[in-house]
């Protein structure tokens, strides 16, 4: 693999609890309006703590730079480098390659490493970057296991996807998932494959724990019944009659080949990964930093020094000694034997240990974020996956983040003349020519909308917020009446600025600088304002509220009688004063043709957060769901996102191309 390929930071890793320290290897409803991001990569160094945990003092790192640090990303918004896309070709752009939370990992070789998580997600690496795997299930993965060209996928629902190197196929596994025959489907939380025609699955039928086995042509049914009620969580195998399976309440069962033994279990936690290096070299782990060792006698807890809940495991390297007992597959006890030469755990908030021959080690994973698998790439060499689609890689002493993920809701775009984009919500980003960087506000209130002109960005939020950013500084110019108030919108024209919120809340700065509170819909919510001159201003919100300005009044313009007097509008834009639209809850969608409201709803549960096109002709709609809608001068069509993210914003961006951006740090750009 070439590292120096990868749009990702690499970082040295410091050992944060004695023994010796250990190198890690490898290696990126509110309305709102207007503006575009840029693709993923950039380039702030992982934060390692030197505390005693891997659990970091700070938030997580978003990978990208404060304003005033002058290291410049890897990569920027003019890059054609996005992230993984979906088939309307809408890619990921934060955070890159994608943002779905990553269930489970392994690799073939260090050039072929598949992952899997929410929504249907299925990621290839070939070495340099991901391609997504388009598969027929929208079911949340939990586990992939590799063998050759063969790829075995399990998750909610029963889901079972089998690749064989040329196409997916979906199997089915009821009867073996399903306890009841026909009202209830289990979930499936593990699979290993020994080879192409010996693959086993686990996890739940509803009533029990599932255990089946594909042997080339049939699924059959090996589950324990009334041996094993719990669910299981993970399965792996040394060689074909050699397996384990592990579970809820410290289940483990054994496979020798002729049947499933129990041997007897030093804990009571719920086990959730199980991984070896030999037949009697084998651990699992799980809740309460509980760790297991099955040294070819017996299992035995790990010695004391690891806390946490883990998630995944994995053993690189044989044992340098063993001092087994005679006790048999049944034994037991709580002593632990025979270090084996590296063990890596993955769990909560980041937490990474490894143990070798002088014990415990505690490393940093830069983030705070939970990591739900891990494989061994090649000796020393690892891949772990994440929440959020975190993605890291580990080698020798560094550690290269390919995908940091996020916990930040963006409300609100907008694209300065200029060329910046701005992106706001909980924190505020600017992307320029070379990358995203975050800026500085001073506060800590959520900000729902910005609109830009000449003077700076204005941005407004919770508590009456209004904020200015301009060369560099932030002023606060929210007005002193509105100190209560939640603003959710902010536009302005011909030099004056209009701010709306919840309950009617309305005022208007003039070019003076003084604000002009008023009351516009008393009691009503409203969502958002928008328009093309100091005359011509629209004002929506919910109870089917529309108003125009006109310079010297607002007027209310029936669109009840169109859409329903109880939809709730969230966002208003257009391209001419005769060609208006505004969208709102359940498929809401209203134009206004320059003399009435027309109704071109489309039937659907969703949230409409926010519309946008750059011409009458091409006119995008965003809203929960994932939802995006898209407008070709003549009907609206549904675009697959590739996301089931709420997405609050759609906008314009530097290169032409269309942004959207919701929330857990959402940004797309449509291809």
């Amino acid at each position: 693999m070439d590292w120096l390929k990868l749009p990702f930071t690499r970082t040295t890793l410091t050992a944060l609890a004695a023994p010796t320290m250990l190198a890690v290897a490898c290696g990126g409803e509110v309305g709102g309006k207007h503006g575009e991001p840029g693709p993923s990569g950039t380039g702030k160094p992982d934060q390692v703590s030197d505390a005693g945990d891997t659990q970091q003092d700070a938030a997580p790192d978003s990978g990208m730079n404060r304003e005033a640090d002058a290291t410049v990303p890897t990569s920027s918004p003019g890059d054609d480098t996005y992230g993984v896309c979906s088939p309307d070709e809408i890619c990921w752009e934060l955070p890159g390659p994608q943002g779905h939370t990553l269930h489970a990992v392994h690799a073939v070789a260090s050039d072929d490493v598949w992952a899997v998580g929410e929504l249907g997600t299925v990621l290839r690496f070939d070495g340099t970057g991901f391609i997504r795997h388009q598969v027929d299930s929208q079911a949340s993965l939990r586990a992939v296991h590799a063998h050759g060209k063969h790829v075995w996928v399990v998750g909610d629902q029963g889901t079972v996807l089998h690749f064989d190197g040329d196409a997916w196929e979906k199997h089915d596994v009821d009867a073996i998932v399903d306890g009841s025959k026909g009202s209830h489907t289990g979930n499936l939380f593990g699979v290993f494959a020994a080879s192409s025609d010996a693959v086993w699955i686990v996890g739940h039928s509803g009533v029990a724990g599932a255990v089946g086995f594909y042997d080339g042509d049939a699924w059959h049914d090996q589950s324990l019944g009334a041996d094993t009620s719990r669910v299981l969580r993970a399965v792996w195998g040394a060689a074909q009659d050699d397996v384990w399976a592990v579970g809820d309440e410290g289940t483990v069962r054994h496979y020798d080949g002729t049947g499933w033994l129990r041997p007897t279990s030093p804990t009571g936690e719920s086990l959730h990964a199980v991984h070896g290096a030999a037949v009697n070299e084998v651990w699992m782990v799980g809740d309460e930093g509980t760790a297991i060792r099955w040294d070819g006698q017996r299992l035995a807890k790990a010695p004391d020094g690891i806390h946490g809940q883990f998630r995944a495991v994995v053993v690189d390297g044989m044992p340098t000694e063993t001092t087994a007992s005679d006790d048999g597959p049944g034994g037991g006890g709580d002593a632990a034997v025979g270090p084996p030469a590296r063990v890596w755990v993955f769990g909560s908030e980041g937490r990474i240990f490894r143990y070798n021959d002088v014990g415990w080690t505690a490393f940093a994973s830069g983030d705070r974020r939970s990591i739900l698998g891990a494989t061994g790439l090649a000796e020393s060499e690892l891949m772990a996956v994440g929440e959020g689609g975190l993605t890291q890689l580990y080698r020798a002493e560094e550690r290269a983040t390919l995908s940091y993920g996020s916990d930040r809701s963006f409300l609100s775009l907008f694209g300065m003349p200029s060329g910046e984009l701005w992106n706001v919500g909980d924190e505020v980003l600017r992307a320029r020519d070379n990358g995203w960087y975050v800026v500085e506000s001073a506060r800590s209130r959520s900000l729902f909308a910005a609109w830009g002109d000449a003077d700076g960005v204005w941005a407004v939020g919770t508590a009456g917020t209004v904020l200015r950013f301009r060369d560099g500084e932030v002023e606060d110019l929210s007005p002193p009446g509105l100190a209560g108030a939640w603003l959710r919108s902010v536009w302005g024209a011909g030099g004056t600025v209009w701010v709306v919120g919840h309950a009617g809340v309305a005022a208007r700065r003039n070019q003076a600088g003084d604000w002009i509170e008023m009351e516009v819909a008393a009691g009503t919510d409203l969502m958002d304002v928008w328009g093309l001159a100091d005359d011509d201003m629209w004002i929506v919100g919910d109870g089917a509220t529309a108003l125009h300005w006109n310079g010297g009044s607002w007027l209310a313009l029936p669109i009840g009688d169109a859409i329903g007097a109880e939809a709730s509008l969230r966002s208003i834009w257009g391209p001419a004063p005769d060609n208006v639209w505004a969208v709102g809850s359940l498929g809401t969608i209203a134009h206004w043709n320059g003399a009435v409201w027309e109704d071109q709803s489309i039937e659907g549960t969703f949230t409409l957060n926010d519309v946008w096109g750059p011409s009458k002709d091409e006119i995008y709609a965003v809203g929960t769901g994932g939802t995006v809608l898209r407008f070709d001068g003549e009907r609206w069509t549904p675009l697959a996102s590739g996301t089931d993210r709420a997405l609050q914003a759609v906008g314009p961006g530097p290169d032409g191309r269309v942004r959207v951006a919701g929330l857990d740090g959402t940004v797309l750009v449509v291809r």
